[in-house]
């Protein structure tokens, strides 16, 4: 049984183990061959990959472990895993180590079995199982051959995995460089908000923000307030919304709305479903689903907000929000600072 001419043509790790067990089991003549990965969870279990043969369900009901602590631990699997090395078990009939899965191996057959560890070096990370129908079949001719197969399977199984962590590995550096671009268009966003403090007028300011906001968020809507000496807040400028819903809009009062009075409390950006927050009174036209509500602070004071919504989300990650907290600070300095809000 030499494994290393299937290997070449298999394209994943499931495939080279299934390939080995039927390999095991048609040609080499046994009754059943699996291979289980072992578990570092608190059973300690060992988890099978792949199988051939008569199982009929043997698998699940074993319950396999390689912790010394159960003897359910102590078998030829478990102990191969613990001791790196082959352990047979002789005898269903009459082995004591095999006594607590005697009832089930009788009733598909099996009367003797042999476990090989998998090693990655010096470390086992699981083990071939192969169950005869007889006793005395594996010799050590027999026992040679299966340990060769047991180091061809788990060279192969290194060569995908190490597949594998070089394919995540690619992932996750694409990741980091949308990251870092993600980072820098923020950082290119803040320096551009930076360079028009002072450059615009009041209103174009104003106007510019939000379309950022909008821009940079994806919002459908938006609306910049202002808190005027009445101590309601006031429609400064606004975007995405039907202009015969106005007339609610342009004036609201922080005991109105929940958000507003968790904006003055918490200073930080505040978000979250439309109807859990009760926002139905905020109208604007079209269906919101999502809000963000930017505050704008002047001397540890709420003066103003922002307000975006959403017709097509649910949710926003953190670092979304970490932006948008740093964002809204900004445009406090510019719109304040640019007495827009004056």
């Amino acid at each position: 049984m030499n494994a290393i001419g299937p290997m070449i043509h298999m394209k994943d790790e499931k495939s080279l183990l299934d390939e080995i067990c039927k390999i095991i089991v048609e040609i080499g003549g046994h009754r059943m061959a699996w291979v289980g990965s072992a578990e570092n969870n608190k059973y300690k279990s060992v988890q099978p990959l792949a199988q051939n043969g008569f199982e009929e369900g043997y698998l699940e009901k074993a319950a396999i472990s390689w912790s010394n602590k159960t003897a359910k631990g102590r078998g030829p699997t478990g102990t191969s895993i613990r001791t790196k090395r082959t352990v047979i078990g002789f005898d269903f009939l009459k082995d004591r180590k095999l006594l607590p899965w005697r009832d089930q191996a009788v009733k598909r057959g099996y009367r003797s079995s042999i476990a090989l560890p998998l090693k990655s070096k010096d470390a086992v990370f699981g083990a071939l199982m192969i169950y005869s129908s007889e006793t005395g079949v594996f010799d050590k001719e027999e026992i040679k051959i299966l340990e060769g197969l047991a180091n061809d399977i788990s060279f192969g199984i290194g060569v995908f995995r190490a597949k594998e962590a070089e394919r995540k590995a690619e992932e996750q550096l694409v990741e980091s460089y949308k990251y870092l671009g993600t980072i820098n268009r923020k950082i290119s966003i803040l320096l551009d908000l930076e360079r028009h403090i002072g450059k615009s007028r009041a209103k174009g300011l104003v106007i510019y923000i939000l379309r950022l906001a909008r821009n940079i968020s994806g919002a459908c809507t938006g609306m910049v307030y202002c808190l005027r000496e009445d101590r309601s807040f006031h429609l400064v400028c606004y975007e995405g919304i039907d202009k015969t819903k106005l007339e609610k809009l342009e004036r609201i009062k922080r005991k109105d709305f929940l958000f507003l009075r968790n904006l003055a409390r918490e200073k930080v950006v505040v978000k979250g479903a439309m109807n859990k927050h009760m926002l139905a009174r905020i109208d604007v036209g079209r269906k919101l689903t999502y809000f963000l509500a930017l505050p704008l602070i002047q001397d540890k004071l709420l003066k103003g907000f922002i307000f975006l919504g959403f017709d097509d989300r649910v949710s926003m990650d953190s670092n979304e929000i970490d932006f948008f907290d740093v964002f809204a600070i900004h445009s406090s300095m510019a719109l304040l600072n640019n007495k827009s809000f004056k």
